[in-house]
């Protein structure tokens, strides 16, 4: 009796285990490299259940036995969440003798369309909405042309207007426009499209851009679409509540890249009023990715060298800038890797300088023309920092700084990443301040103040950058309500203020025309830039500080 009872409980125990393994079985992280794509693909499909041919391949509305909640739940298709990224290619398993298939997608899928898988002409299909407020969806088909850029280190791009009629930034007849950081259009072919249509590719040179989307014929924008919620100003106001300025993303388009300006309704991104505002943004879909980028490099001139011209030359007359002002910053100047020859002359071509630079792919570098204590024209190569790392260090000395991470759109406001440089060869020691001398590496509200290494911007010599080791990030994200000098030296910070020194107002750093602020002036525009302080300290002249802004 004794074993029948232990044989009863040994078995028992082992069909609960085998019950258990089951259900673990089915929620197994399961890598299916073998599913061949078709030419299909999905755009904009991220949390969406996708329906192919009437089986739905994510888990997107299921129920986690584990939570109680959402996914993730891995399924064959999406063996890591269950559900969709940005896009998705659609297997081609499902493609028919015909290379067709039905699909609905969305978490109430509306009538099938059918696609097609045709390597000719490669179509993609666009989740988009006629009506928010109605929750009218469909897919639009798009072509998706197999074209690559003429020269390597170019990139392709492309605007699409899928603009729904009743979001707060929308009329029925308006057209839209590509442009650049700060307001000039990109092009003519992605100028002007109407509501359903799309532009030809334009090809522009590699870099990192902050893209925006004009409403022609107003001061309107159509913002980028955020990561997490953004509140903005109104129904009436798409602008970020209490910044005046429209959410956009800041990243690097690499070279031989391929990619789509997409706008589209939106109504999960936004709120005011603690409800989802209807609005048209827009998302960045890479068409051709690009490969690791080790041949290019981006390369900008600044004459910080007062009383003269200057121009600059790279290995000869390979790449030559044009004549710059004190003060003035040259276009930036695509480059090849490894060991290159710089020379500056002035006006009259006589030389100056004859620097030897060593350049890495990706390197996005700013070569400051200056003049040493010594009295030496030189150059200092500084590597802008373009990745979108952040540093959420909220100590002054950085302690916790360890907290960094890389995510550019970690901040719905948006940084303005700045690094502090001194070129003034008179003055040892420089530390630069928020108003009243407001140490810049403190979240300060409104006063200047940011979030980073204080040392980033206190006693900066001469043409050299903060040590590494006491500010590894010297970048600091800040206000900038105004930026003040002064005059510091080891244990004296701030110091004394130089008040012959022009103080730094927000509106330096804003690029975008004034019409397209019709509420006032923003604290700036989102970027990376550079603060200097640049000219000669003597009796009859004085130095002054330049905003150079380095993302277009």
């Amino acid at each position: 009796m004794r074993f029948i009872r232990l044989f009863l409980m040994i078995w028992i125990g082992a069909l609960l285990s085998s019950c258990a393994k089951d259900k673990i079985e089915q929620h197994r992280l399961v890598a299916y490299d073998d599913i061949e794509p078709s030419t299909a693909r999905l755009v904009l499909v991220s949390g969406l259940d996708i329906f192919v041919n009437g089986q739905r391949l994510t888990n997107m509305g299921e129920t986690s036995p584990a939570t109680g909640g959402r996914a993730p739940i891995p399924t064959k298709y999406f063996p890591e969440t269950g559900t969709p990224g940005m896009t998705y290619f659609i297997p081609q398993e499902f493609m028919g003798s015909e290379g067709k298939a039905d699909i609905s997608v969305g978490l109430w899928p509306s009538a099938d369309i059918q696609i097609e898988d045709d390597y000719k002409e490669p179509w993609d299909y666009y989740f988009n909405q006629n009506r928010l407020l109605a929750n009218e969806t469909q897919l639009t088909q798009v072509p998706r042309p197999v074209v690559t850029p003429s020269s390597p280190e170019k990139i392709l791009i492309r605007l699409i207007n899928l603009s729904a009629l009743d979001g707060i930034n929308s009329d029925e007849g308006e057209t839209l426009s590509l442009a650049y950081a700060d307001g000039s259009l990109v092009s003519t072919t992605t100028s002007g499209i109407v509501k359903g249509a799309w532009s030809d590719y334009v090809e522009i040179p590699y870099g990192t851009y902050e893209f925006r989307v004009l409403v022609d014929g107003s001061d309107r924008q159509c913002p980028a679409v955020p990561p997490i919620g953004v509140i903005v100003e109104s129904t009436d106001d798409a602008t970020i509540q209490g910044t005046r300025r429209y959410f956009t993303q800041r990243r690097v388009f690499q070279p031989g890249g391929v990619y789509t300006v997409a706008v589209t309704g939106n109504f999960r991104g936004f709120e005011a009023n603690m409800t989802g505002v209807p609005l048209n943004a827009f998302s960045v879909v890479t068409d051709r990715s690009p490969s690791t980028n080790r041949t290019y490099a981006k390369v900008q001139f600044v004459n910080a060298i007062l009383g003269k011209a200057l121009k600059a030359a790279i290995n000869g007359s390979d790449i030559e800038t044009g004549l710059m002002s004190f003060g003035d910053a040259s276009a930036y100047h695509i480059i090849s890797t490894g060991q290159q020859t710089i020379k500056a002359s002035d006006e009259a071509g006589n030389p100056l300088i004859q620097h030897e630079l060593s350049v890495r792919g990706g390197d996005n570098l700013t070569l400051w023309l200056y003049v040493t204590p010594a009295g030496l024209p030189a150059i200092h190569a500084v590597q802008n920092n373009m990745s979108g790392l952040v540093n959420l260090s909220d100590n002054p000395d950085g302690a916790s700084g360890m907290t960094s991470i890389y995510d550019p759109l970690h901040f719905t406001d948006m940084n303005i990443q700045t690094r502090f440089l001194n070129f003034c060869p008179d003055i040892d020691y420089v530390t630069f301040t928020g108003r009243n001398g407001q140490s810049l590496g403190r979240p300060i509200e409104r006063s200047g103040g940011g979030i980073g290494y204080s040392d980033a911007a206190s006693n900066l010599q001469p043409g050299v950058p903060p040590d590494v080791d006491r500010v590894p990030y010297p970048y600091i994200n800040i206000t900038p309500e105004e930026i003040q000098v002064y005059r510091s030296g080891p244990g004296t910070v701030p110091g004394n203020r130089l008040f012959e020194v022009q103080s730094i107002t927000a509106q330096q750093f804003i690029n975008m025309p004034a019409p397209h602020y019709p509420n006032g002036w923003p604290m700036g525009e989102a970027g990376v830039y550079t603060v200097a302080l640049i000219g000669r300290y003597t009796t009859d002249q004085k130095p002054s500080m330049v905003v150079i802004k380095h993302n277009q």
